[in-house]
């Protein structure tokens, strides 16, 4: 099978560990924990240890927000069994939680060969955090202030490998875009945002053929 992005990229990106690969580069993020496979850990102690009133579970590997949920100093003891499961499955990241994913919502930049294309904003519905669609969330094509863009560019530009498609889910905070994902191996493209998004992304094929 023909990969579009290379299969040492799509490789790197199986795993959310990347992302601590790119804060380690100097790109913004949520304050994450980051626990392998097997790793023994008690989800309230390292709430505790942190202050952190409220935080996101989330497997090492997955998608569309897959086992993923909303934890608290009060509520992780009862979540202890689920917690365990996950680590022995495939390790789990525990991420403080970011309010303006509720409150502003989480922004989808779409790239094809390395140029931007367009972009979403994804919002959730009332009382939830979860983004996608499947749970609810709304996607509204919104044209981003051009400093995000530009962020969302220079994240990219920390890989390089020559990349067909891209999409960068983040969040403004305080006007910096912190990177929630880095969506490289088949993502959604919301093509349905701009009537140009096909014609870039055919363009974008054609260049590379």
């Amino acid at each position: 099978m023909a990969l579009w992005n290379p299969a040492r990229v799509v490789e790197w990106n199986l795993n959310k560990i990347y992302l601590r690969e790119l804060k380690q580069k100097g790109v913004a993020a949520p304050e994450t924990i980051w626990l392998k496979r097997d790793a023994q850990a008690d989800l309230q102690t390292v709430l505790e240890e942190r202050g952190w009133q409220k935080a996101v579970v989330k497997p090492l590997i997955s998608a569309t927000a897959y086992r993923t949920w909303i934890t608290t100093p009060e509520s992780a003891g009862n979540e202890q069994n689920a917690f365990t499961d996950l680590l022995s499955e495939s390790g789990a990241m525990v991420q403080r939680f970011v309010e303006e994913v509720q409150t502003r919502g989480e922004w989808s930049f779409m790239f094809f060969g390395g140029k931007y294309s367009h972009a979403v904003l994804k919002k959730p519905k009332a009382g939830d955090f979860r983004v996608q669609e499947e749970y609810g969330g709304e996607a509204e094509s919104v044209i981003p202030p051009a400093p995000l863009i530009e962020q969302a560019r220079r994240i990219l530009e920390l890989i390089p490998d020559r990349l067909l498609f891209a999409r960068v889910d983040a969040v403004e905070v305080d006007g910096d875009l912190w990177l929630m994902e880095l969506e490289l191996i088949e993502p959604f493209l919301f093509m349905y945002a701009d009537p140009l998004a096909p014609q870039r992304f055919a363009d974008a094929i054609a260049s590379i053929c």
